[in-house]
């Protein structure tokens, strides 16, 4: 019997969450009590891990989760749109843009600024793991640090003593499914202490729709 738990164990498969370093303006906080809405532009992830689809997969959970907060959100589409005119095409040339041309190009109440950090995969004989980490900074239209959660990070350890399991393991991988599961972990952990927006809703389902806009000129 103690033999068959112990085997039991091997094939638990926790996913193991670090608790990100955190900040909070409480003068934000009690900015969003008094407003009747908040617009936020979420601009493109910077992408430091070996994956190239990371900072995509990451970018749209961070979305969802503040649309479900109540934000209005400047449409991804319209924000790329709108950098590219600047000539930024990735993350890495944002910091080449000058706050001020930044806030004028694009019209928002706050800008969110992420990194996914980490994203490692392995595939060993007894077992398979990943490891992601990000972080995520939002500033005012003047450049003020209004929130941050750094270095949140997530684990997750297979054991694969069957070999069908290694295999299953190594083609989710591949197919990007345990990636995008990873990110989003990494971006629910990150925004736990991101305070609920102004917006409060009772339809879910006209959530999508009613949270995110396209600005026109």
């Amino acid at each position: 019997m103690r033999y068959y738990f112990l085997l039991l164990l091997l094939f638990i498969t926790p996913l193991l969450a670090l608790e990100p370093e955190t900040f909070v303006d409480s003068a934000f906080i009690e900015q969003l009590k008094s407003s009747s809405s908040y617009r936020i532009a979420i601009l493109p992830i910077d992408n430091y891990s070996v994956s190239p689809e990371s900072a995509y997969h990451f970018r749209q959970r961070v979305r969802l989760q503040l649309q479900s907060r109540g934000y209005t959100l400047l449409a991804l589409d319209y924000i790329d749109q709108q950098l590219y005119g600047l000539g930024v095409e990735h993350a890495g040339q944002l910091q080449l843009v000058d706050a001020e041309v930044l806030t004028k190009t694009v019209v928002a109440d706050g800008y969110l600024f992420g990194v996914v950090e980490q994203s490692d995969v392995q595939h060993g004989g007894l077992y398979n793991a990943y490891a992601y980490s990000g972080s995520l900074m939002l500033q005012d239209n003047t450049g003020k640090q209004l929130w941050s959660a750094l270095q949140g990070r997530v684990a997750k350890r297979r054991w694969a003593l069957d070999p069908l399991n290694a295999v299953i393991d190594a083609i989710a991988i591949n197919e990007g499914g345990e990636e995008t599961e990873a990110l989003a972990a990494v971006a629910d952990n990150l925004l736990q202490t991101f305070p609920e927006g102004p917006v409060r809703r009772t339809d879910e389902l006209l959530l999508d729709s009613a949270t995110e806009i396209e600005v026109s000129h």
